[in-house]
């Protein structure tokens, strides 16, 4: 549980409020995959503004989920699959948005994105613990965020520094989880 400010306010709020966390889930994919929508449009910093937003209540569910002890398998799968559906939407709006060469880089940093959430998930699915890698969710998102700040020029560096990231950390996963069974 964490002790600071930032999550304590809105939580407590939300907690008072009787807001069920996978409530907020919802709120959270629905808003950061509506992000996708506005990059296919170009408006790349009203998409990380609202990236932002529900990036928030990504963060804020679990946190709830712990506080009002409704912690749950389905919740969890609940949030993890809503993940893989706003990261989709917002790889899509980047695609839709690129022409060329980018699609295929887009679309390569999405396809590697997914398989390393999976690696994870199937891993996890068989008892084996499979955290690694570089290129977390959290580190893609932060590149996106980045990227989005500094516009459509710059997002092609962030798109292609992501693809061969993905990449890299679903090889780290196979070989994390290759080493666990030696």
């Amino acid at each position: 549980m964490r002790n600071d400010a930032f999550y304590l306010a809105p939580v407590s709020l939300f907690e008072k409020m009787k807001v069920h966390p996978i409530f907020l889930t919802i709120i959270g994919a629905v808003t950061t995959g509506s992000a996708g929508y506005l990059f296919a449009r170009g408006e790349f910093l009203i998409a990380v503004l609202i990236m932002g937003i529900g990036s928030l209540f990504d963060l804020f569910d679990g946190e709830l989920a712990r506080r009002t002890n409704q912690v749950t398998p389905l919740g969890g799968f609940i949030d993890s699959n809503l993940d893989r559906v706003s990261e989709l939407a917002i790889f899509l709006g980047l695609f839709s948005y690129y022409q060329g060469i980018m699609r295929v880089v887009t679309f390569t940093g999405f396809a590697f994105s997914q398989l390393v959430s999976y690696a994870r998930a199937r891993a996890e699915g068989v008892g084996i613990n499979c955290q690694g890698g570089i290129f977390t969710r959290g580190v893609r998102f932060i590149l996106l965020f980045i990227g989005g700040v500094f516009g459509p020029v710059y997002m092609r560096y962030i798109l292609i520094i992501i693809m061969f990231g993905t990449i890299i950390t679903f090889i780290q996963r196979i070989w994390i989880v290759a080493s666990q069974q030696q």
